[in-house]
């Protein structure tokens, strides 16, 4: 964060059932925000409400303070997140990964390895259930 009244770049990975509404609360905040789905239409809100739209989860990390990935599976999380372009591509030393995908306890010790090794942080949060759905109108 480069002064104490500006807000920190958050970058959200992942526009599914729980990544989009937890993703729509971080614009509402004000929070300057950069986003990647594996489906891109899904950011188009997001877009329109001003979230810039990254090419690769490396690229939407590579600016962020704070990044939030919200995934399927194991295979998913670990895709996005050491894969050519992943999350640890473009995570800088300063930034946080919050893992709010529910993963197996052996894949989140992996992912707490990978991270360590690249000497970058890490926090599993995963999230349960929705109340109800945000809307970027209101």
């Amino acid at each position: 964060m480069t002064g104490s009244a500006q807000k920190q770049s958050v970058a959200f990975i992942g526009l599914g059932h729980m990544g989009l509404p937890i993703a729509i609360h971080v614009l509402k905040a004000g929070f300057p925000l950069v986003v990647w789905n594996r489906t891109p239409q899904k950011a188009e809100p997001l877009v329109a409400s001003g979230a810039t739209l990254a090419k690769s989860p490396g690229e939407a990390a590579s600016g962020a303070d704070i990044v939030i990935s919200s995934l399927m599976d194991d295979n998913a999380v670990l895709s996005i997140t050491t894969g050519r372009s992943g999350i640890l591509s473009g995570l800088r030393p300063c930034a946080i990964h919050i893992g709010a995908s529910t993963v197996s306890p052996g894949l989140s010790d992996k992912l707490e390895r990978l991270h360590q090794k690249k000497r970058r942080t890490t926090s599993p949060a995963p999230f349960s259930g929705a109340h109800r759905q945000p809307r970027l109108d209101n």
